[in-house]
């Protein structure tokens, strides 16, 4: 009767394990299809600001590349933090 009492709280325990698991892989999923959402707004941020910068240069002349070059370099970048969450709606696209 110990067998049978060890082997029914062995299942519990895996069946609980396995829902554990199921729902961590469905909050990473979920984190990844905000962080990719993020990504893909960032990355038609960055064109629509590197066309901007093309298009100011243009209408400045030389005489002010330089200028914008060296304001463009220092603007500052966003580092990537790994193993947190985003909010999507932080960075929706427009």
């Amino acid at each position: 009767m110990e067998v049978e009492s060890q082997r029914e709280r062995n299942r519990k325990a895996a069946t609980r394990h396995r829902a554990k698991n199921k729902e961590e892989k469905t909050k990473i999923i979920i984190n990844l299809n905000a962080l990719e959402e993020t990504h893909n707004c960032l990355k038609q941020e960055v064109s629509n600001l590197q066309n901007e910068v093309i298009q100011l240069k243009e209408r400045s002349g030389l005489a002010d590349e330089i200028m914008l070059d060296e304001y463009v370099t220092t603007i500052p970048t966003v580092p990537i933090i790994y193993g947190t969450t985003v909010d999507a709606n932080k960075f929706m696209c427009k």
